[in-house]
């Protein structure tokens, strides 16, 4: 007999009732738009010194720290690393942890984070300007859903087989280490509508 665990995937609402083309426009748009952010900080995100001051008296809070932070993170998706490939569903053993996931969904998940992060730094420090093209009209869309009503949300897998869960390196996971296991990828069929639901 398979073994079976309980995992939770968080998220928000408004991600799940998006339309199919919606969905595949924001796959699109965030890595391209965080691509092209990216160009405007320098290679070693740790040495900005010369734009240190304006984002740490920024009113948005943490500016300069989330800046970094989706800046390193952007960088590890790019070069490959099994932790930061967005293309999985992800879940996690721990409700708390999942909780933790949906609030920071706001803007498309993780990886719209990433996006939203750098286009705040951008527009805070007056970058966008040397933009080829209108950056905010562009990305209105995009700004419009991760500034919209958050609707955070956590669902709950129950019996799931063990099989089905994986590391995100694709390596079979333990099912004593499943609860501590912040980060895991489920591979089986992903049925919203079936699955209990907290709205946060």
């Amino acid at each position: 007999m398979n073994k079976t665990c309980t995992v939770y995937h968080g998220t928000d609402e408004r991600i799940v009732a998006m339309s199919e083309e919606d969905r595949k426009y924001f796959l699109w748009f965030c890595p391209f738009m965080a691509e092209h952010l990216r160009g405007y900080f320098p290679q070693d995100p740790t040495k900005m010194d010369f734009i240190k001051n304006r984002l740490e008296s920024s009113s948005i809070p943490h500016l300069l720290i989330n800046t970094v932070e989706k800046i390193q993170i952007h960088d590890l998706m790019k070069s490959g690393c099994k932790e930061y490939q967005y293309e999985n569903f992800y879940v996690t053993g721990n409700f708390s942890t999942a909780k933790s996931y949906a609030y920071r969904s706001f803007a498309f998940g993780e990886l719209g984070l990433i996006t939203y992060r750098l286009l705040q730094a951008a527009m805070e420090l007056g970058l966008t300007k040397y933009a080829h093209f209108p950056l905010r009209e562009y990305c209105k869309k995009f700004l419009d859903f991760a500034e919209g009503e958050e609707k955070p949300i956590v669902y709950v897998l129950n019996n799931v087989d063990l099989d089905l869960i994986k590391m995100p390196n694709g390596s079979p996971i333990p099912h004593e280490i499943i609860e501590s296991a912040p980060n895991l990828t489920y591979h089986g069929e992903i049925v919203f509508d079936k699955w209990e639901s907290h709205p946060l």
